[in-house]
């Protein structure tokens, strides 16, 4: 039986995820409470970022090599 190595990969869009989360929420105070602009406003890009990462991370994920025995 072939070993399996743990998932770094994922861990790493995990990761990038919640710093962009901390980011999102960051921005949100700063643009509440400055009120320069809605803060729903970033929702979309902040959404649009999280699909980025996701899609090309589980890419390279996939196709990373010695992954699969």
């Amino acid at each position: 039986m072939a070993e399996r190595r743990p998932p770094e990969g994922s861990s790493l869009i995990i990761a990038v995820l919640l710093i962009e989360a901390i980011l999102f929420a960051g921005m949100w105070i700063y643009s509440y409470a400055n009120q320069t602009s809605a803060p729903w406003e970033l929702l979309p890009w902040f959404a649009g970022v999280a699909v980025v990462i996701v899609v090309v991370g589980l890419f390279l994920v996939v196709r990373a090599p010695g992954q699969r025995d």
